[in-house]
């Protein structure tokens, strides 16, 4: 999700700058490839023109006027279906 929310604030105007624990995911996103199968690599090489970055480097949160988290949910661990957890 973090290339996904980081990409549409940068093409708009905003510095933006994506921490990651994940070196491989980092690498990619700042070669202007994406890995998500519904983001387009180009959406990514825009973001990257409109000084989209990413980082593995957690004390540059003291560079953020915002912060989004964006973290993964295990919904599979959650005894309900996914159309109960929406409702």
């Amino acid at each position: 999700m973090l290339a996904f929310r980081c990409s549409s604030f940068s093409v708009v105007g905003y510095k933006v700058l994506g921490i990651d624990i994940d070196q491989d995911k980092v690498d990619l996103l700042n070669e202007g490839k994406s890995y998500i199968e519904h983001i387009p690599s180009d959406t990514i090489t825009k973001s990257r023109k409109s000084g989209f970055e990413v980082t593995t480097n957690f004390a540059r949160i003291n560079e953020l006027d915002a912060i989004i988290l964006c973290v993964p949910t295990p919904i599979e661990q959650i005894p309900r279906t996914r159309s109960q957890i929406c409702h």
